[in-house]
């Protein structure tokens, strides 16, 4: 069977099992069920990947909110430009409801995988608030993808190394360089030439 299929299965089962735990809630107001959450955990409209977070990060997008759900420890030796910290265990503290319980802006969950961003999507949808979405991968796929990405093979299709050259423009932003500075890396394809044919006969 396919990784990233098992992967994907267990991930969802360590999710619902999560459900389960969550304290009772009042969601008498609330337009949500059990069955409309299992719904929206296999929805890939609630995932953001990590070229279009970084493109957002890059324009300055002010509809784009970072929240880091990592311990206070894990943010403070590095975190992604602009986040906020709101460690997971404090996601439901008065003291963050007005950056959970947005109508406007994108939250954009993520830690060093998926998982803590993945129970903290959960908790905020629970509780009824939207504009929440998770980063895929968290930074694990980040430095995977946007800092450190892999150069494609040669025979790899143009879509490929746009997507390498973006990605490496990208890394040189968050390193401290410019994104104008990526000159193309695919080798160009081999020019042949073509020999000359004698000219014949004569005067």
């Amino acid at each position: 069977m396919n990784k990233k299929y098992i992967i994907a299965a267990s991930t969802l089962i360590i999710l619902g099992t999560i459900i389960l735990f969550l304290p009772e809630k009042d969601n008498s107001k609330i337009d949500f069920t059990a069955d409309k959450l299992m719904m929206n955990l296999v929805e890939s409209t609630r995932m953001m990947d990590s070229d279009e977070v970084a493109n957002l990060i890059i324009t300055k997008d002010p509809s784009l909110q970072l929240i880091d759900v990592r311990t206070s420890e894990e943010y403070a030796k590095f975190h992604l430009p602009g986040a906020i910290n709101i460690p997971l265990a404090e996601i439901l503290d008065e003291q963050w409801e007005a950056y959970v319980n947005q109508a406007t802006r994108k939250n954009v969950f993520y830690s060093n995988g998926s998982i803590r961003a993945d129970q903290a999507w959960i908790i905020c949808r629970r509780g009824g608030y939207i504009k929440n979405y998770i980063l895929v991968g968290g930074l694990n796929n980040w430095m995977r993808t946007v800092i450190s990405p892999e150069i494609p093979e040669d025979t790899d299709d143009n879509l490929a190394w746009e997507r390498y050259n973006f990605r490496k423009a990208t890394a040189q932003y968050f390193l401290g360089g410019t994104s104008q500075t990526v000159v193309p890396v695919r080798k160009a394809d081999p020019v042949v030439k073509r020999k000359k044919k004698a000219v014949q006969g004569g005067c």
